[in-house]
């Protein structure tokens, strides 16, 4: 499932990524030429693809799309910051840099944030700390660095709240503006 949006540009981008995992699935099947073993897994393999959106401006749309099928263990997460003036998928880490007086800023306020998060679960806990915080999302709060989909733990989260950014931002910056 897709959200329905005016942009077509956001639109053709969301679909080739849908396509393009689809066609990834697709190539195993191929793989496996034999009829048979065809027509007797065609009802055993499915796959499941939806989009989460948690902002949306007349500047930017921002979200995850998440994939599942019974091809690929796991459930695929990306997040996504799309610029609907440029009509382009933003690189986030670049995007907040060229934002900040100091690249350092971002580092340091990324290792305080993650050196917060501490569970009571020691499992949890080493589960927490050696994930990436790479699926980077915007929200209406700041900027959000997301684990993963674990079936076991779920996903987590840190958010750089944009009045913590605002003071290391350059002016005219698109953070400067949230």
């Amino acid at each position: 499932m897709r959200p329905v949006v005016k942009n077509q540009k956001f639109v053709k981008w969301l679909d080739h990524e849908f396509s393009s995992w689809h066609e990834s699935g697709n190539k195993k099947f191929k793989i496996n030429s034999d009829e048979s073993l065809s027509n007797e897994k065609r009802y055993k393999d499915v796959g499941y693809g939806w989009v989460e959106i948690s902002y949306v401006t007349d500047e930017y749309i921002s979200g995850n799309v998440f994939t599942q099928s019974s091809w690929k263990k796991g459930t695929g997460k990306k997040g996504f910051i799309f610029d609907l003036k440029s009509n382009k998928l933003l690189d986030p880490v670049p995007w907040i840099l060229q934002s900040l007086e100091n690249n350092h800023v971002l580092d340091s306020l990324i290792s305080l944030k993650k050196e917060g998060l501490t569970y009571a679960d020691k499992k949890l806990n080493n589960w927490v700390s050696e994930q990436k915080f790479d699926n980077v999302i915007l929200k209406k709060e700041g900027i959000s660095f997301q684990t993963g989909f674990s079936t076991v733990y779920g996903e987590y989260e840190f958010i750089l709240f944009y009045e913590e950014l605002k003071p290391f931002c350059k002016n005219r910056t698109a953070l400067k503006n949230f």
